[in-house]
């Protein structure tokens, strides 16, 4: 932290002397007329060259793939971690007219239950997400895990899972 305060003293200091100099060169020196042509050339080859890399990375990047060429369809060659994960699965439509919400979660914003075996308690986790959001669901999950560090009252295999969520309103 001393080295940043270093830092940041020495970047002070050195930005006044330059206004100080750059003030001087502009008003007082003989060179005035020459300072400006200089900072004009210096501000206007900078933007030109940012321009410049610009059109470079634009002219020697490949275009991405389409989506189109991607192949999304599961098929008997696709490997999966675990057989049972098929079984929940959900594919086709759904109508969406009553719909508000759609969170998509991993595992580890499940709410910790005593016994692994029960059914999850959806009641209890829209009302959690419907009073204070995923970061409530969070909040919630991760206080009752921390109640629970040895994994006793609600068994599990590791203190707590990562979380990756994501929440879509419907209008």
């Amino acid at each position: 932290m001393s080295n940043d305060r270093t830092l940041g003293g020495a970047i002070l200091v050195g930005s006044i002397a330059g206004i100080v100099i750059y003030f001087w060169l502009l008003f007082m020196s003989p060179w005035a007329w020459l300072t400006i042509q200089v900072s004009a050339f210096a501000a206007v080859g900078m933007v030109l060259i940012i321009i410049a890399w610009i059109g470079y990375t634009l002219a020697t990047t490949p275009p991405p793939m389409p989506l189109e060429d991607f192949d999304f369809d599961m098929d008997e060659d696709t490997e999966i971690g675990e057989e049972d994960a098929t079984k929940f699965f959900n594919t086709g439509k759904i109508e969406l007219k009553n719909i508000e919400n759609i969170i998509l979660f991993t595992d580890g914003l499940l709410l910790p239950k005593e016994n692994p075996e029960e059914k999850e308690d959806w009641n209890k986790f829209v009302k959690i997400y419907k009073k204070s959001g995923l970061g409530g669901l969070l909040k919630y999950v991760r206080e009752t895990e921390e109640s629970d560090p040895k994994c006793y009252l609600y068994p599990r295999f590791k203190k707590h899972d990562d979380v990756a969520a994501i929440s879509i309103k419907i209008e």
